[in-house]
């Protein structure tokens, strides 16, 4: 299923618009990067601004939300699975542990650089 569709389909679901589904996915990436560095501020800024980890999130984002789609979510549930609480269990699986790995190589490679 394309991104799109995915997106589509969650706004039909639970009944909100295209700006609160975009707002999430920035809020929520945003949350999930605080919790992970903390107060790092160099470091939260170099990846809240780097294009591989938000293609990453929403890649995140869309795995989940297409997990959510087949549980017939609220919006309420919605909302909750993304919050900062819930960032780092999902996915819950070894694909998550591994690509979060290697897209923290790859900003740390590009911040040498600067």
């Amino acid at each position: 299923m394309k991104a799109s569709e995915i997106k589509q389909k969650v706004m039909d679901q639970i009944g909100i618009s295209e700006f609160d589904y975009d707002h999430e996915i920035f809020e929520s990436g945003v949350a999930f990067i605080h919790m992970i560095c903390g107060e790092m501020k160099y470091i939260v800024r170099i990846i809240s601004y780097n294009a591989k980890y938000w293609a990453w999130w929403n890649n995140q984002f869309q795995i989940t939300d297409l997990r959510l789609l087949e549980k017939n979510i609220s919006k309420t549930e919605w909302f909750n699975a993304h919050s900062p609480d819930s960032c780092i269990a999902y996915p819950p699986d070894a694909m998550f542990e591994e690509t979060y790995a290697q897209l923290i190589t790859e900003i740390k490679k590009e911040a040498e650089l600067c």
